[in-house]
């Protein structure tokens, strides 16, 4: 079939490629403050429903690491968020690509489905990383996924499901000032330390790619999404 333009050509080629290649999309949402009880988060909340507890430690702690590098407090696992991210990353994999879209609604209306009622909340995702060291190594070193990791929101969750990867920051009304997360250890759990050392520090498992056009012809892509406007796709 060929194209009927240019502009056809080109959107074709951006749709093969993110869904051929690794990439990593992220969302900024805020709510207006309304009055609620403060949060109070359960010994639940450890508790990992896509990926492993071990994959949920890790996560959490390579993100902390990098917050304590930039002087910011450690966030928080909060069982809403773990259920939210994880029931995008269930509708990713049933699509079988990377979205912030969902027929749930935007990220805002899908953590409140879960019972949290956010201040402010984010969101990235990510398709085709294989384990938590390269997805979270690809989101450090993408600026506006950075920023959603190293934000004033005090909890996040993760969620799993073939390869499609979630991260749901948010702050809940009422939020009393404590989230009780603790400091993240020099070492993250299965990982080595220069590996954990390494990545917070340098992003040195990043793949160098060269970008024409908005288009990334290497191993990996990433996009990002502010506001669900399509900010779009960079090497």
């Amino acid at each position: 079939m060929k194209c009927l333009s240019i502009i056809s050509c080109l959107v074709l080629l951006v749709s093969v490629l993110v869904n051929a290649v690794p990439a990593i999309y992220r969302q900024v949402y805020a709510s207006q403050p309304k009055q609620a009880a403060p949060i109070q988060v359960s010994a639940s909340a450890q508790i990992s429903l896509g990926m492993s507890n071990l994959q949920t430690e890790q996560m959490l702690c390579l993100l902390n690491q990098r917050r304590a590098r930039e002087g910011l407090p450690p966030l928080a696992i909060h069982p809403e968020l773990m259920k939210s991210a994880q029931a995008h990353s269930d509708y990713q994999a049933s699509i079988r690509t990377m979205t912030h879209s969902d027929p749930s609604g935007d990220i805002i209306q899908r953590i409140r489905s879960h019972g949290l009622q956010p201040q402010a909340a984010a969101e990235n995702v990510a398709y085709l990383q294989k384990t938590v060291p390269e997805v979270v190594n690809a989101w450090f070193n993408s600026t506006e996924h950075l920023e959603n990791i190293l934000s004033t929101k005090v909890y996040v969750g993760f969620g799993l499901r073939n390869n499609a990867w979630t991260q749901h920051f948010a702050t809940p009304m009422g939020y009393n000032g404590n989230n009780n997360a603790k400091p993240p250890p020099n070492q993250c759990p299965g990982l080595s330390l220069e590996l954990s050392t390494n990545i917070r520090a340098f992003g040195l498992l990043a793949v160098g790619l060269k970008a024409q056009i908005g288009l990334s012809l290497g191993d990996g892509a990433i996009g990002h999404v502010v506001n669900g406007v399509l900010g779009g796709i960079a090497g």
